[in-house]
């Protein structure tokens, strides 16, 4: 099956397949993904952050042009330096949305035009949560913009909502927040921990972005290889023609997949572009 893929793109997914367990980025990957972009594929970042939180070691590649973000909610050019596609919340639901959380008091984000923003009230909640996680996790709160009331600043700015993510919702929180959201047109909820709540654009997945991207490129979805180990990746492992489940992924995600490798923190990545790709 190795020699009759004909490879012209590869997706991944950054936390749990192309970065380690602790956020880093290793010089293994890294020397893959340049393996990758030398050997003439098209090599694309796919990730549920927001375009600021993605690891500068990885943005400042060469030859790395499109970057899908927020579950595929945006995708930007960074050769052009602009958005070439996006799947956004509808503004009713998103503010319908914003005052539910604020309301039962619980800390959120919502990403906007590749920056993630945070109400002021949760920012030690927020460095805490990620000082946790470790120093390669600071990137992500140094550039957050905290503001006094959140849903002022979106209204007032007129900003659009790539994405919102709860890293915490428990209880009877969880029940009611749940009920708010599929309550609302427009939105969808997705989870990869018992924990925490992912909201994006209904239509909005890194399936359906890569979809779009493919269309714009001129490539065929049986040309393209997509890894990753979340249940947000499971629409672009879907829509794949070859995909990757890493060792680490979750059960949906190695059902749907064509190949499981070993784990993101035993090379996963790179042990499938030296057997795929042949690099």
């Amino acid at each position: 099956r190795r020699f009759e893929m004909d490879i012209k793109l590869v997706a991944f997914d950054l936390d749990g397949t192309l970065l380690s367990g602790d956020g880093s980025l290793k010089k293994p990957a890294i020397a893959a993904l340049e393996r990758a972009v030398d050997a003439g594929f098209v090599v694309v970042p796919a990730t549920g952050r927001s375009l600021a939180e993605i690891p500068d070691e990885l943005m400042e590649l060469e030859g790395i042009r499109y970057v899908i973000t927020a579950n595929g909610a945006s995708i930007m050019d960074m050769e052009e330096d602009r958005e070439i596609y996006a799947d956004l919340i509808p503004p009713a639901a998103g503010s319908k949305i914003f005052d539910a959380l604020l309301e039962r008091d619980i800390p959120f984000q919502a990403y906007s035009e590749g920056v993630t923003f945070c109400d002021e009230r949760f920012m030690q909640t927020m460095i805490r949560f990620y000082g946790n996680l470790g120093v390669h996790y600071n990137q992500i709160t140094e550039r957050m913009r905290f503001v006094g009331s959140l849903p002022s600043y979106f209204k007032k700015s007129d900003r659009s909502i790539e994405k919102i993510y709860i890293h915490n919702l428990q209880g009877q929180k969880r029940e009611e927040i749940f009920c708010v959201v599929d309550e609302l047109d427009g939105v969808e909820k997705l989870t990869s921990n018992p924990i925490n709540l992912e909201i994006n654009s209904a239509t909005a997945d890194k399936g359906a972005g890569l979809a779009q991207l493919c269309t714009g490129l001129g490539i065929l979805r049986e040309n393209v290889m997509a890894l990753g180990d979340g249940e947000n990746d499971v629409g672009m492992i879907r829509f794949a023609g070859f995909s990757v489940a890493m060792g680490n992924a979750v059960p949906a995600l190695k059902s749907a997949a064509s190949y499981v490798t070993v784990s993101n923190d035993d090379g996963g990545l790179e042990v499938a572009f030296r057997k795929f790709l042949r690099i």
